[in-house]
């Protein structure tokens, strides 16, 4: 990761690796995405999770400028009352106009069974002025097939890094 000291962005460049597995070549690549670090113009919509997510586990959706809205989230530290020491494992994605467009091989009808609720309702949800109405059906996606199945790359964050980026979990 490179800082961008025009901006106070943190960006990640290109990363472009090659894996080998039973005589097949795979190429991974990912876009340059940009995470935000403690500068005026990341704009909080919300936050997921329990009350305090650096203790119970959850995570942050915020817009940054003009950009889509975007939603970074982790699991719960192995130990709440002290996760100062812990280095969390998180994930970030993008927050789609339409989450069953972007995630079409996401099943609507199994998600809707396992959350307990109405096909319809997480249809209107997935499409969603709010983008938290739509990081809710993104959240089910994450509990039913894995998070990894939004982010491939989840990056590593100490505590003090994510209390830098989201001051309100100090």
């Amino acid at each position: 990761m490179a800082d961008d000291n025009s901006t106070g962005d943190k960006a990640v460049w290109g990363l472009l690796g090659l894996a080998v597995g039973a005589g097949t070549m795979y190429v991974l690549a990912k876009e340059n995405i940009y995470r935000p670090n403690p500068v005026e113009d990341v704009e909080v919509l919300g936050t997921t999770g329990d009350v305090n997510a650096l203790h119970y586990g959850g995570g942050v959706v915020s817009k940054q400028g003009d950009s889509d809205p975007q939603w970074m989230w982790w699991d719960e530290p192995p130990d709440s009352d002290h996760p100062e020491g812990h280095t969390y494992t998180a994930y970030w994605a993008d927050v789609p106009d339409d989450v069953f467009e972007e995630y079409d091989w996401a099943d609507l009808h199994a998600l809707a069974r396992s959350t307990g609720q109405d096909v319809d309702d997480m249809r209107a949800m997935a499409k969603s002025s709010n983008p938290l109405d739509r990081v809710s059906v993104m959240e089910a996606i994450v509990f039913f097939y894995g998070p990894i199945e939004l982010d491939m790359y989840p990056e590593k964050y100490s505590y003090a890094d994510l209390v830098r980026m989201w001051p309100m979990f100090a």
